[in-house]
């Protein structure tokens, strides 16, 4: 018979001695947590770099005029004409007219730390018939809330958050 004190050592041991046999069952699991964190991590390194080549750090600076100007520069780089109506006070919703191949875009721009929300849609909705084009959209360094998104997806308005302005950026900026 078992004493008392050798219980402990053989539940011990017994454990012990399944670990290989639940490696061997469970290897699968292990390799693919494994691989899942480093394409997280590698993920993570490759959106760092595009956001430090894009110059986001510099444009999370920037104050709404110079952000205007920024936006101004890579709608000429995209091949549009760019008319800045925008101001502080009296824009009507709209801060650039941009125009490309017969069509014109009423632009609402906001330089945020936080999420836009429906009422900059509402107010690029609104610059439509004032400036007489063709559509509108919104563009952030920053993203929209799902309100947003859904009043503009209903509209058909533009939105170009913080990484779709990313890759435009990329693409046209030398």
């Amino acid at each position: 018979m078992t004493s008392e004190i050798d219980m402990p050592s053989m539940l011990l041991e017994s454990f012990l001695a399944s670990i290989p046999n639940a490696l061997k069952i469970t290897w699968p699991i292990w390799v693919f947590l494994f691989v899942s964190l480093v394409v997280r991590i590698v993920y993570k390194i490759y959106k760092l770099k595009r956001l430090s080549k894009a110059g986001m750090n510099e444009i999370d600076k920037m104050d709404g005029q110079a952000f205007e100007e920024y936006l101004t520069n890579l709608f000429r780089n995209m091949g549009y004409s760019v008319r800045h109506v925008g101001s502080y006070h009296g824009d009507y919703g709209a801060d650039l007219i941009v125009s490309k191949n017969g069509k014109t875009i009423a632009v609402q721009v906001k330089r945020h730390k936080s999420y836009i929300g429906v009422d900059a849609v509402r107010e690029a909705l609104g610059s439509i018939k004032m400036y007489k084009c063709n559509g509108a959209m919104v563009v952030t360094n920053s993203y929209f809330t799902r309100q947003a998104k859904r009043l503009a997806r209903v509209n058909g308005v533009e939105l170009w958050d913080r990484n779709v302005l990313v890759g435009k950026i990329l693409e046209f900026i030398d």
